[in-house]
């Protein structure tokens, strides 16, 4: 009887090969898969923490302010802060009165809008574009749609409505008109004790309904790996001063 010549047989290294080839990839499956989700956390985390410091740094100005201007299609909301114009140590004139202004200049005003670079694009999401792939951003069933967004700024402006200065309150992250319908969703609304947009409105009424309130609501994203995006809904109603 011929004994066996030692080592493995071909037929044996190619079944030992194939099985390490699929442990490796289920590590690397594995690996992939976690690092997926520790990028889609972080995202997370990053988008919502930017919409939560604009919600409260806009809402904190409101509560303090005199609203007198929200744009027609409520991209843009204009305040105005007390300040001591006058040096004496308050935030009234001589006959008592606030002293509205920004910057403590007498009649400058805060405008806070949606901000956008017109013809650019690099400010359009194309769903059919992203990642080669195809993203249904808007989850309307389809990867048709070219999407605009931007970010919201801060401007003060002077008496005359000239910019003095500008700053961004969020990278360009934020999303109006989410459905592609070519119509932006307000950025900032009225909403009356009656909980609508009609003071003559049916509905509740809260026990504070001495003027209206402003609803800011916008909803953001942020990129993670492999080009996928994350879509947050935050909203706020924030009371303001009677005007």
């Amino acid at each position: 009887m011929r004994n066996r010549p030692g080592g493995f047989t071909l037929l044996e290294v190619m079944i030992a090969l194939v099985l390490l080839a699929i442990i490796v990839l289920g590590m690397i499956e594995t690996f992939m898969s976690s690092q997926d989700a520790c990028s889609m956390g972080g995202a997370n985390v990053a988008v919502q923490a930017t919409s939560t410091r604009c919600m409260a740094e806009i809402s904190r100005r409101i509560r303090e302010a005199r609203v007198f201007g929200i744009g027609p299609d409520g991209s843009w909301i204009r305040l105005q802060v007390p300040v001591d114009h006058d040096g004496d140590g308050d935030v009234l004139d001589d006959n008592r009165q606030v002293e509205w202004g920004a910057r403590g200049k007498l009649n400058w005003y805060l405008e806070y809008a949606f901000h956008t670079v017109p013809n650019s694009e690099e400010w359009v999401f194309d769903e059919g574009k992203e990642g080669h792939k195809g993203i249904d951003l808007n989850q309307d069933g389809d990867i048709s749609d070219a999407i605009e967004f931007g970010c919201i700024v801060e401007r003060i402006k002077d008496d005359n409505g000239i910019d003095v200065s500008s700053r961004a309150l969020t990278p360009p992250c934020v999303i109006l008109d989410i459905d592609s319908d070519g119509v932006r969703d307000p950025l900032f609304e009225r909403l009356y004790g009656n909980g609508t947009d009609d003071p003559d409105g049916t509905g509740p009424q809260p026990a504070d309904n001495d003027g209206p309130n402003i609803r800011i609501s916008f909803r953001s994203f942020k990129r993670a790996n492999k080009g996928r995006r994350i879509l947050l809904h935050p909203t706020s109603m924030v009371g303001t001063r009677n005007y």
